[in-house]
């Protein structure tokens, strides 16, 4: 390596320099920035369980994917919830909400439609609607939310 910038003239030199600077702070920043997308679901269930929540409060947790939001809802805060996605993604193993008697997040695959029957019989059945990162569904959330007088959350 330093045979290479030896036969460079110093300008060229001082920008490869910059270069593997910035290479080796851009990886430790993706890295810092996998481990905080890794905590959105942990700090945004902190956030609804302190500020939304209360134990007997039954969570539908809109786009939810995997369900991690979910899980960490009830493995914070005993909050039982049911994810909707219209597409199915491997689930997280549940082994640890069982062996700590928490409630085990309920999927349903269809998408969330205020317009949509189905979506409204869930919507009505949970006294709260969340969304992480919700997407489209977001105006449908509010609007579910508001007309049915749920809290919500996005």
């Amino acid at each position: 390596y330093r045979e290479v910038l030896a036969a460079h003239t110093p300008k060229q030199r001082d920008r490869q320099e910059e270069v593997a600077k910035n290479n080796e702070s851009s990886d430790s920043t993706s890295k810092d920035h996998s481990q905080a997308k890794s905590l959105r679901a942990k700090i945004f269930a902190s956030w609804l369980i302190e500020h939304l929540l209360c134990h007997e409060d039954r969570v539908l947790d809109v786009a939810g994917g995997k369900g991690e939001l979910s899980m960490q809802l009830a493995l914070l805060g005993g909050v039982a919830c049911t994810v909707v996605d219209p597409v199915v993604r491997k689930r997280p193993k549940m082994k640890q909400l069982i062996k700590l008697s928490k409630p085990v997040p309920e999927f349903r695959p269809h998408a969330f439609q205020a317009q949509d029957a189905k979506t409204r019989t869930v919507a009505e059945s949970h006294s709260c609607l969340v969304g992480l990162h919700p997407d489209e569904p977001t105006e449908d959330i509010v609007d579910l939310a508001i007309e049915h007088n749920k809290s919500f959350a996005v």
